[in-house]
């Protein structure tokens, strides 16, 4: 992989993480809400952040 195929990859990643705030803010709360963070405790909210930012980079 070139330096500009990572840097593209990098900047739609950025993008779906900029598009995907809502998603981001509640994976975060969830996060930050744990005393004790455990496996798999925000799973779904892991999961809502995923499916959001994999869905922008594909645009």
């Amino acid at each position: 992989m070139t330096i500009e195929q990572l840097e593209h990859r990098v900047a739609r990643f950025t993008n779906g993480l900029t598009r995907c705030s809502a998603e981001v803010l509640m994976y975060g709360k969830c996060v930050a809400s744990k005393n004790n963070l455990k496996k798999d405790d925000c799973l779904k909210e892991f999961r809502s952040l995923h499916k959001c930012v994999m869905a922008m980079m594909k645009k």
